[in-house]
């Protein structure tokens, strides 16, 4: 069985928020994107995690 290599353009944070991925994937992932990105990121991460203790 092949694994896929994960990237930057087939990440998925979906995956992310589900614990998929290693926290090594995760980890090279971020540094390979620029600050912009990251802070996107990271906005999105709190947005998702306040919205579902909200459903919950």
């Amino acid at each position: 069985m092949t694994q896929s290599i994960i990237n930057v353009t087939n990440f998925s944070l979906d995956k992310m928020f589900d614990n998929i991925y290693p926290l090594e994937v995760v980890n090279k992932i971020f540094k390979k994107l620029d600050k912009n990105w990251k802070s996107q990121l990271i906005k999105m991460t709190i947005f998702k995690f306040k919205f579902l203790n909200f459903l919950s």
